[in-house]
């Protein structure tokens, strides 16, 4: 319980700095606000009481049972789109809000800058082996979902690596990072991949936290822990244009080394995809140690 209202409390200060992010006159800041719509946390069988759509929230278990199916299904659409309801570009808030009301346990959006502002909601009705806390961030602009960054779920069937090769095809590029601390006992090296698929509008995210072991290389293993980027088609962004623009919800380190999967591999993406698609094995990737080796004062890449 204490858990979820610090989760609460962290969404709504995230939105405020989402809505200070596009506000030059610092005068200014004062004045944002952010509109709560659910804003209650419940037990694991108390519906979410909110200021003013408790009617509207559906119960516990049912609540719980249509999120699992949203997830394993998407709702019988494919990403960019989400849950069969929300597309990138395309979707309003106000239709957005009317669907997620009866299924989130916390819905907020900011005020309006420059006819840009933020929402975020939260799922907690899912089980564990499934989500903590399912997150989502929205990027609104003038109304309309244009940006949706979504985190906090896995073991989906759809979203394990290689089956996510298998339905959404080649991505145009592939990404890696390793973020190694100085090395200790019980040290670990925290490697990411993304998957960049620019001309469908998805940035998928997998995770790696491995053991540190001396020697030449490490190696990420990656399975279902995925978090997504949905964004409109109107948007052109490069993979480091869209890291700038989803900076407030992600807040990447700055400095962390980013490599093409080629250069930190030996990896084509052509080959990445051949290889590991349909694959139902974990997928590892091994990399050179002496590529990651960042030292103070060095310029963070690209």
């Amino acid at each position: 319980m204490l858990y979820k209202k610090i989760h609460i409390l962290f969404l709504l200060v995230l939105l405020f700095l989402f809505s200070a992010c596009g506000i030059q006159d610092a005068n200014a800041l004062a004045t944002v606000t952010v509109t709560a719509i659910n804003t209650h946390t419940p037990t694991s069988t108390q519906s979410l009481i909110s200021t003013d759509t408790a009617d509207a929230l559906l119960p516990f278990e049912e609540r719980s049972e249509i999120l699992q199916d949203l997830l394993q299904t998407n709702g019988g659409c494919q990403l960019p789109c989400w849950w069969g309801k929300i597309t990138p570009g395309v979707s309003t808030w106000v239709e957005v809000e009317e669907f997620l009301r009866p299924l989130a346990d916390f819905l907020a959006i900011s005020d309006s800058t420059n006819g840009r502002a933020y929402a975020g909601a939260a799922f907690y009705s899912l089980p564990p082996e499934i989500s903590s806390t399912l997150t989502i961030s929205f990027y609104v602009q003038d109304g309309v979902i244009q940006i949706m960054d979504i985190t906090g779920f896995r073991n989906i069937d759809s979203y394990y690596l290689h089956q996510f090769l298998t339905i959404n095809g080649p991505p145009s590029e592939v990404w890696m990072s390793a973020q190694v601390p100085p090395i200790g006992p019980g040290d670990t090296v925290d490697i990411i991949l993304f998957l960049f698929y620019p001309e469908k509008g998805i940035l998928a995210t997998y995770h790696s936290w491995e053991d540190i072991v001396q020697g030449a290389s490490y190696t990420g293993c990656f399975d279902s822990n995925a978090t997504l980027v949905l964004w409109s088609s109107g948007y052109q962004f490069t993979l480091f244009e869209l890291l700038d623009e989803i900076k407030p919800s992600r807040g990447y380190d700055p400095y962390r080394v980013w490599l093409p999967l080629f250069e930190s591999t030996g990896i084509s993406v052509d080959e990445f995809y051949v290889n590991y698609r349909d694959d139902g094995n974990v997928i590892c990737l091994e990399t050179p140690a002496e590529l990651w080796e960042w030292q103070p004062g060095e310029t963070p890449t690209p």
